[in-house]
Formats: C-alpha cells, sequence, structure tokens
C-alpha cells in the first residue's frame, strides 16, 4: 500500500505518458499511469445528473435545488454508502468534477465527516487528491469493516446537471477476493448475485436492463 500511495504521489506530474513501476506495482491491469498489483482491485464512484435516457445507473435525473444525491458505485449499480469488508482496505485519489451549477461535495467514513468542499460552476476539474482518504490510515490491518459516502448537494436555485466521479482503490488482506458481486436494478431496486465479470443484466423482477462495470482485480477480471 505504501509503494502504491508513493507511486500516485508522483503521478500528479505524469497523468498522460507511460510510468515506470517496480516492486509489487507491476503490468497486472493498467490505465493511464496507474497499475495494480493482484491483491488490488478498483472501485468506482460516479453520478451524472441529466434528464437523458440510459441504461447506466449512476444517471440520475437533474438534482433539483437544495436536494442531494449519492454517488452510484459502477460495479453494482448500488447508490452509496458501501462497505469496504473486513480484510480489505480502499482509499481513494483520483476524482473529476464537471458540474453546472454550484454544488456542496461531502465524503463520509464510518458515519464522519471526512471531506467537505465547494465545486465550481462549469469548471472540468481532474487529478489525483493530495489529501488521500482511506480507511488504512485508521485501520491498517482491516480488522474491522468500513462504510464510506459520498453524496452532492445542489446549492444553487436551478436544477443541477454534469457528471461527477472517483477512482479508489482496495486491497485485500488476509482475506479472499469474492468471486461474485450483487447488482442492483437500476429501474425497480431488485437485487441479484452474478459473476464479478458481468456488465449487463436484464432484471428478473421487472425485465429491464441495466449496464454495469466488471469488478477489476489486478492481473484479471475477478
Amino acid at each position: 500500500m505504501a509503494d502504491l500511495r508513493e507511486q500516485i504521489r508522483t503521478l500528479t506530474t505524469r497523468v498522460g505518458g507511460r510510468t515506470p513501476f517496480t516492486g509489487e506495482i507491476w503490468n497486472a491491469i493498467t490505465r493511464p499511469g496507474i497499475s495494480l498489483a493482484l491483491n488490488q482491485y478498483f472501485r468506482f464512484f460516479s453520478l451524472v445528473c441529466s434528464d437523458e435516457p440510459t441504461l447506466w445507473p449512476q444517471v440520475k435525473p437533474r438534482l433539483p435545488p437544495g436536494d442531494t444525491y449519492h454517488f452510484v458505485e459502477l460495479t453494482t449499480g448500488a447508490d452509496l454508502p458501501v462497505a469496504v469488508l473486513k480484510g480489505h482496505t480502499l482509499f481513494m485519489f483520483l476524482f473529476s468534477w464537471q458540474p453546472s451549477l454550484l454544488a456542496r461535495h461531502r465524503l463520509v467514513m464510518d458515519g464522519q465527516l471526512a471531506s467537505v468542499g465547494l465545486l465550481e460552476t462549469l469548471i472540468n476539474t481532474y487529478g489525483f487528491s493530495n489529501y488521500v482518504v482511506g480507511t488504512d490510515l485508521i485501520d491498517p490491518t482491516a480488522s474491522v469493516a468500513h462504510t464510506f459516502d459520498l453524496t452532492i448537494e445542489n446549492m444553487d436555485d436551478k436544477p443541477l446537471e454534469g457528471s461527477m466521479n472517483y477512482l479508489a482503490v482496495g486491497t485485500i488482506l488476509g482475506s479472499e477476493f469474492p468471486k461474485m458481486k450483487t447488482v442492483k436494478c437500476k429501474w425497480c431496486g431488485a437485487t441479484k448475485e452474478v459473476k464479478n465479470e458481468t456488465t449487463k443484466v436484464k432484471c428478473d423482477k421487472c425485465g429491464k436492463e441495466t449496464w454495469y462495470y466488471p469488478l477489476m482485480r489486478g492481473g484479471r477480471l475477478g
């Protein structure tokens, strides 16, 4: 974990090109400037405010003035808060914000406020967070389960549109990686257990389809 954190610190000026990695950070799964070890996996948290129809679960209607939305985990379609299982750690470092109006962002860990800020109007912000929030900072051995929550509140007097995203890395410490995930139907809320690599599910209850990201672990899917 410490090695990956150091790589992320150096990546603040190396977002675009190819970055060499050493030790356990190797070419398992690679994104621009990011690689995972075999005991690590991505978790994606996203919120898109738009009235355009879509099968993606993170897309919700434009956010009314004064209202709040929770982010959605893209691998499962479930609204946050999400669980970080015992034996796993999670830290968040990569973000992108493109709100159409002034909005307040809140990050809550284990029911306690960890970060809050105002997102500026019509500013496309993308980068690596210098202030990394993670469960390993308070529980480095992953001895208990934890929760993460991310919300956006519309601070304007008009409906908000835009996209807000976070990329997080989970690390497995002495526990098995799940082979299945539980996905939530965007349309009726029904849940179903599927394989980690599943990206499209037709709901057994309402018959409608929802799309998801695969649960990606270092070296392979699932």
